[in-house]
């Protein structure tokens, strides 16, 4: 991704580093796998995270900041690539699998670093990898998307797509699975595919519920901190 082809560059979701000074983000030229960067936060030259030539992508950081988890592209695997889960130790670059990943991707780690979250590849449920005990649980099923742990990791907040053309903001316990609305979007409008995620979707309605939302990412805030004029 140097020089003038960066131009041309595709560019998936970038994250930055617990300590501020890098981003991970992926993305690839046309044509070309989608590839894991690692990028000063200042700015500089881009770094490859692995020399293959296989489809990977939108990578998460563990809360000491020394490791990323990343999954290959279900959607762009082809019969010689399995999408799986993996975590990448940043020092000594040795790569992990997490057992019984196959078929997820954009694995996201609690902030407590206990549990790794990922999504299925037809966003189906979001499955729970307890990295303690190196065990699987389905903590939602439904039709669910963007993700984003609570700082205290007891709580996952994520968009719900479960009634056609009515989504909401929930959030389901990781203690028991038990799920309850935070915001009915129904009557909002919306300008993005979705409220929740990197902090680039906005809403146009003014702030007025009173949400105590300083521990979320700025794009689930906006949501549930909405109503309409």
């Amino acid at each position: 991704m140097g020089g003038r082809k960066r131009k041309n560059a595709l560019l998936g979701f970038g994250h930055a580093s617990p300590d501020g000074k890098q981003i991970a983000f992926f993305g690839g030229m046309p044509g070309k796998p989608w590839k894991v960067y690692l990028i000063a936060a200042e700015g500089g030259e881009p770094q490859q995270l692995l020399a293959d030539e296989l489809n990977e992508g939108d990578p998460g950081w563990s809360p000491d900041g020394a490791s990323l988890a990343f999954g290959r592209l279900p959607w762009k695997t082809g019969t010689t690539e399995s999408s799986e889960i993996y975590i990448m130790d940043l020092k000594s670059h040795r790569r992990t699998t997490v057992p019984g990943s196959n078929g997820l991707f954009s694995p996201r780690c609690s902030p407590n670093g206990k549990y790794l979250l990922p999504t299925k590849a037809d966003s189906s449920a979001f499955p729970l990898f307890d990295l303690v005990n190196q065990k699987w649980t389905i903590l939602a099923q439904g039709v669910m998307g963007y993700p984003c742990w609570w700082r205290d990791s007891n709580y996952l907040y994520f968009e719900d797509f479960n009634v056609p053309h009515r989504s909401r903001v929930a959030r389901v316990r990781i203690k028991d699975g038990s799920v309850e609305t935070i915001a009915d979007l129904s009557t909002l409008r919306q300008i993005s595919d979705s409220w929740i995620g990197c902090g680039a979707r906005r809403c146009s309605h003014r702030s007025a519920r009173g949400w105590d939302t300083g521990n979320l990412c700025p794009g689930l805030e906006c949501a549930i901190r909405s109503e309409p004029k």
